[in-house]
């Protein structure tokens, strides 16, 4: 097991669960940025608060399972969610605490505002929502697995020249290469669309469609 880090890999299951909340979370993520109604932000607030407990949920059954952790991963009630995730980091010597606890209490406070007693949220506050699931969920999870939360998702790519391309875009962004970056998009896009593509998009993608991944200058 590597070092501060509470288990040595993600089963299934569990990446099970942590995709479930990263879809959750990008599904809320959208609502904040793109929603203007009254129910996107509220719905952006349930979201957030879900995709934060699924997350937590997910440390719980592991800790059960690998740490012989007696917390219920089942538990019922927030802060008592909370305290079984704080005591399995503390126990652990990881953190003294659950990564981000204020912003997780005041997400889930604005939920209940909204879930209970029909408040609908400002948009200060969705987006306060946002970066606090974002980053008490990125926390949670690398302290955890040594795994990034907000990775894309590969897992239903079938193709391996596509995911060989798209390997070569996150080498290329690591690198600071944003150019190169989209230039392996490009061929993964290009590649995808015109073997095997077909019968869910129509003819072979043709050169005004590839132009949307064509870079244009340094933006």
């Amino acid at each position: 097991m590597a070092s501060g880090v509470l288990f040595s890999e993600l089963s299934d299951r569990t990446s099970r669960r942590l995709r479930v909340a990263r879809r959750t979370y990008r599904s809320a993520e959208a609502l904040a940025t793109g929603g203007v109604s009254d129910a996107d932000r509220a719905s952006a607030i349930v979201q957030f608060d879900f995709a934060v407990e699924t997350v937590t949920r997910a440390l719980l059954f592991d800790a059960g399972r690998h740490l012989r952790s007696k917390v219920d991963p089942k538990i019922q009630g927030f802060r008592p969610l909370l305290e079984g995730a704080a005591d399995t980091f503390r126990n652990a010597g990881s953190a003294n605490d659950v990564p981000g606890r204020a912003g997780l209490e005041h997400v889930r406070s604005l939920r209940n505002a909204a879930q209970h007693e029909a408040r609908i949220p400002t948009e200060i506050e969705v987006h306060e929502c946002l970066v606090y699931a974002r980053d008490a969920a990125v926390e949670i999870v690398r302290l955890a697995w040594a795994a990034d939360f907000l990775a894309a998702e590969t897992e239903a790519i079938r193709s391996a020249i596509v995911k060989r391309y798209l390997s070569g875009a996150k080498a290329a962004e690591d690198a600071g290469d944003l150019i190169g970056a989209m230039g392996w998009l490009r061929a993964a896009f290009e590649h995808a669309f015109t073997h095997g593509g077909e019968n869910l998009v129509g003819p072979p993608i043709k050169s005004d469609v590839l132009a949307f991944a064509e870079p244009v200058g340094s933006g």
